[in-house]
């Protein structure tokens, strides 16, 4: 994960609870309610927490960005770690060797092979 927009996040304070787009006369705010009556969560007259709520805010495409990748990294582990289990679910302790093995043995290092490292 990016090291700098960890640091910008632990660095804010923003508004707990929900936050809902609210459209006023064709812009959008954000609020702490469905309704226009909720308080504006970027406006320094109604909310103490504006300014880290806007940086909250900005950092949003870059969350988003950083959760892709995460799920990336994600799929790739699901698929080792279910390739190495299989390998050792084909893998009695005695010394026979099973087709089984091999399968198991030859797809579990094809894939390390063809992705040497996470995404």
């Amino acid at each position: 994960m990016n090291p700098t927009l960890i640091a910008k996040l632990k660095s804010i304070n923003p508004t707990e609870g929900e936050w809902y787009p609210v459209q006023i006369a064709g812009f959008y705010n954000i609020h702490d309610s469905e309704y226009y009556e909720g308080t504006n969560l970027l406006d320094n007259d109604e909310c103490s927490n504006a300014d880290d709520n806007a940086v909250l805010a900005s950092l949003a495409p870059a969350m988003r960005e950083e959760l892709l990748k995460m799920e990336e990294e994600v799929n790739y582990w699901k698929i080792r770690c279910k390739l190495a289990e299989t390998c050792i679910e084909e893998s009695p302790c005695d010394p026979d060797i099973t087709e089984g093995q091999i399968i198991a043995h030859d797809n579990y290092h094809e894939f390390i092979k063809t992705n040497p490292t996470q995404p």
